[in-house]
């Protein structure tokens, strides 16, 4: 099977992920508050029978925030099935060719940027979303908690 690449706008810029990291596309389930609050995640929501965590996109790569009600939920393959990106909209799904993907804008979570129409799209990787959320987290958490072991 050939890969595709799902190429969707979020504020300026147009971000793709390929099928290969993908398990589906959903509408957007009903999003539930985390119980604290974390950098550029939305919530939780039940997929068939799952917890999912929900990735607010635009935060996470530096755009504006987005209504995410009437957007779409890509959840991601294994490992990572745990994550979903939120996202507005697909503006277009075309073949994804390895060769094509340029790598000079790789760093953190960009594969690169891949050429679409009259543009880039920037490629994300999942797995280095995933490692980036987690140590967003975890110095939210340590940021949280410094100063209460010394109180009195």
């Amino acid at each position: 099977a050939v890969q595709q690449l799902l190429v969707t706008r979020i504020g300026r810029r147009g971000v793709g992920w390929t099928t290969a990291h993908l398990e589906e596309i959903a509408a957007m389930p009903k999003l539930f508050p985390l119980a604290q609050p974390f950098p550029h995640l939305a919530g939780t929501a039940f997929m068939r029978g799952r917890l999912i965590t929900v990735v607010d996109t635009s935060s996470l790569i530096g755009e504006a925030k987005e209504d995410l009600t009437g957007g779409l939920l890509l959840r991601m393959a294994p490992p990572a099935s745990h994550l979903g990106f939120a996202v507005p909209s697909i503006e277009g799904v075309f073949p994804f060719h390895e060769l094509d993907l340029r790598e000079e804008n790789a760093e953190g979570i960009w594969a690169g940027v891949y050429p679409w129409e009259d543009t880039w799209v920037s490629v994300i990787r999942p797995a280095a979303a995933a490692l980036e959320l987690g140590r967003e987290m975890a110095m939210a958490i340590r940021n949280s908690t410094t100063g209460r072991e010394h109180a009195s």
